[in-house]
């Protein structure tokens, strides 16, 4: 029997422009490594850094 799906809380989602792929490891979870095109907002990443 499968585990049932998490659900993603969309309210936690931000989408902060285009991105390019930089590196990966691991299989589950997944560690992904983006660089953004644009610097995320100062605000946004102090209350992240923190644990939102």
């Amino acid at each position: 029997m499968e585990k049932p799906a998490k659900i993603i809380d969309a309210d936690r989602l931000c989408f902060l422009g285009p991105a390019r792929h930089v590196s990966h490891q691991k299989e589950r979870p997944i560690q992904m490594v983006w660089q953004l095109r644009y610097p995320m907002p100062v605000e946004m990443f102090e209350e992240n850094r923190r644990g939102g």
